[in-house]
């Protein structure tokens, strides 16, 4: 397997942080928030806690 098989392949079940832009494993996330309906997930508790005072800022 060559390296960027590994790299798609470590990232594929893998969402994006809104505010750091961080890769983080849902399945596996310490942190999140639900927003309209959706959840959102972070790479800590600091990027969850701005997300949460500001949510339109940082949802899509």
């Amino acid at each position: 397997m060559s390296f960027l098989d590994k790299l798609f392949s470590a990232n594929k079940n893998k969402v994006k942080d809104p505010v750091c832009k961080m890769m983080v494993d849902p399945e596996k996330a310490e942190y999140k928030s639900n927003h309209d309906g959706k959840t959102y997930y972070f790479c800590s508790e600091n990027c969850q806690k701005t997300f949460e005072a500001d949510p339109q800022n940082y949802a899509s």
